[in-house]
């Protein structure tokens, strides 16, 4: 058995697709295509990482000669490996950052090239105070003047939901590998 099936077969047993196997390497979905049609082979550094994260030996996944143990079922209380990272967290947690940050950024650059009225007073030399307005270039009488407040805060809100999903993607894939360690230990 070649290494690209050995390793089609692994990743079929634990139900990843090419991309999420992927995304836990580190490397594009075409390398692990390219990898399993015999097409290429994967660094040392990548060999290693796949018999972490499939519990196998280097020797089993290199040698031609030596099969693939039988998956073993986990021990009696304990519940199945983690799941892998979820790439629609990447994907959504991406969008909705860039969304967010890019509200805001025009939102502000806006606030530079468009003049606010400032409520202003001046007094004379006769004891008379003057009120009048101010024009100025600023990010908060802009928002407030133009009524923005909601627009600000739904891109901020954007900007945020963003930032706690690709934590949430860094967190289950930093998950997945300790898992996929102590699985090879």
């Amino acid at each position: 058995m070649t290494f690209g099936e050995k390793l089609q077969r692994l990743r079929r047993r634990e139900g990843l697709s090419q991309e999420q196997l992927a995304a836990s390497l580190g490397v594009s979905r075409q390398a692990v295509s390219k990898w399993e049609l015999g097409e290429a082979v994967p660094g040392t550094e990548n060999v290693v990482e796949i018999s972490r994260q499939f519990g196998v030996s280097t020797d089993d996944l290199l040698l031609a000669e030596r099969d693939l143990p039988p998956a073993a079922p986990p021990p009696a209380g304990e519940q199945a490996p983690a799941a892998r990272p979820n790439r629609a967290l990447l994907i959504a947690g991406v969008c909705l950052a860039a969304l967010g940050g890019l509200g805001d950024l025009v939102l502000w650059v806006l606030s530079t090239m468009i003049e606010s009225g400032v409520p202003a007073a001046s007094m004379d030399s006769l004891g008379c105070i003057w009120y009048t307005t101010q024009q100025v270039y600023a990010f908060w009488p802009f928002i407030e003047g133009n009524r923005l407040q909601a627009v600000l805060g739904l891109c901020t809100l954007s900007l945020l939901a963003g930032a706690a999903l690709l934590g949430a993607f860094l967190w289950r894939r930093r998950q997945a590998r300790a898992a996929a360690c102590n699985r090879g230990a």
